[in-house]
C-alpha cells in the first residue's frame, strides 16, 4: 500500500486581498511587535488571521464607539487607529 499523508489544519489557499493603507501600517507595526515579542518570524497573512479572528470573536463585546468608527471606516473616512495600541494584541497574546 502507498503512503498517504494527512493534511492537519485548516484548508489553506493563496488569496489577493486590497488592504486599507493605515490598516496596512497597523497590521505590519503589530507584526513587528509580534516578532520582537516571541523572536519568531510572524507573516503578514498570520497576523491579519488573527486580527480577523480576534475581531469575529470579540464583536459581541464592542462597544458603541468601537461600532462607530467601523460604520465610518464603511462609509469612506479614514479610521482613527491611535487609539488602539498593537502592544495590547502582544500582550494577550504571550
Amino acid at each position: 500500500m502507498g503512503k498517504t499523508s494527512k493534511k492537519s489544519g485548516t484548508k489553506r489557499g493563496r488569496r489577493t486581498i486590497t488592504i486599507d493603507t493605515d490598516l496596512e501600517k497597523k497590521l505590519r507595526d503589530i507584526q513587528g511587535q509580534m516578532i520582537l515579542a516571541s523572536n519568531k518570524n510572524w507573516s503578514l497573512s498570520a497576523i491579519l488571521n488573527v486580527v480577523v479572528l480576534a475581531g469575529i470573536i470579540g464583536s459581541s463585546s464592542l462597544g458603541k464607539d468601537e461600532w462607530k468608527v467601523i460604520k465610518s471606516f464603511l462609509k469612506g473616512d479614514k479610521p482613527n487607529l491611535r487609539q488602539f495600541a498593537p502592544s495590547e494584541y502582544v500582550q494577550n497574546l504571550k
